[in-house]
């Protein structure tokens, strides 16, 4: 028997280090609620459930209970969520991928997540933040996370975002079955597929009727031009990124035929600009891009 103050590293536990972070590897569960002496690198219990509760700020690059439930309850930093079921119940949590094979309970202050997947999803009305995709099988209802935006609409717009998903084995279901009234999904997905038919084809050139040609330029300059106002309005006057006074650019100047040459790489380059100043995209500049990239493939 251990006396008073012992340390006992129990049957079933692994420690090891990656680099000069400590990861937990245990059959049954992990529970942190004291503040690590140093960093840490992996949580993973085998057939347990894992509580993050620290005093302060964490950041780990994984954590994974495939078998029981995952609570998150302080400020936690982390690459990926895998398990059974996730419980983010307090504090601030920002991860890339948060996956669940159950469920996943949104309640905490605010969170920052690229992907959200699981059967169940509920997210509180007051949570703050975003989560760029959100893929469930039930409806969200009201809240106030910015993005939400389906997986099939998510690889449509964001660069490598195929490769992201299939690096955290998370498929993007086939929507060409969902509900009519789900256009704005129906609308990626078809867009997705006719890009992937043919991405060099000159639209020009696939007319049958080139007196036809001006037509179909006005009816896409339309919906552009509005997505570029909304786009423009998400920036304060003047504080334009270089990404988006070049697509500006293109837009007034009504030259779509070097925008959709170039609106991917437009895109890339926004991106990197909001990696070195504010990581977040807002919403509107998302969903216009998205706009410009369905309307640019009409033509």
């Amino acid at each position: 028997m251990s006396s008073n103050g012992a340390f006992v590293l129990p049957a079933g536990v692994k420690l090891s280090m990656e680099g000069d972070a400590l990861s937990i590897h245990n059959a049954g569960d992990i529970v942190i609620e004291g503040a690590p002496a140093g960093s840490l690198h992996t949580l993973r219990s085998e057939g347990g459930n894992i509580v993050l509760a620290p005093p302060s700020a964490v950041t780990l690059a994984s954590v994974s209970a495939p078998g029981g439930t995952v609570t998150v309850r302080g400020k936690v930093t982390t690459e990926s969520i895998d398990a059974k079921s996730v419980s983010f119940e307090s504090g601030t949590l920002k991860a890339k991928v948060i996956k669940a094979s159950d469920s996943i309970a949104l309640a905490g202050t605010k969170l920052e997540a690229t992907v959200v997947v699981a059967p169940n999803v509920t997210v509180e009305p007051s949570i703050k933040g975003r989560a760029t995709a959100i893929q469930s099988d039930n409806e969200l209802g009201p809240h106030k996370l910015k993005g939400g935006f389906s997986l099939s609409e998510f690889v449509d717009m964001i660069p490598n975002g195929a490769e992201m998903l299939e690096a955290h084995d998370i498929e993007v279901k086939d929507e060409d079955d969902d509900d009519d009234d789900d256009d704005r999904s129906a609308a990626a997905a078809n867009a997705a597929d006719e890009a992937a038919v043919d991405d060099d084809a000159a639209a020009p050139e696939t007319a049958s009727e080139p007196a036809e040609e001006p037509a179909e330029d006005d009816d896409a300059g339309g919906p552009i031009r509005e997505a570029m106002v909304s786009i423009a309005e998400a920036y304060a006057e003047g504080d334009l990124p270089q990404p988006i006074a070049t697509l500006s650019e293109l837009v007034d100047g009504g030259d779509f035929g070097t925008l959709k040459q170039d609106v991917n790489k437009i895109w890339s380059d926004l991106l990197k600009h909001h990696q070195q100043t504010d990581p977040y995209i807002p919403n509107t500049v998302t969903r216009g891009f998205q706009t410009i990239q369905l309307e640019l493939r009409k033509l």
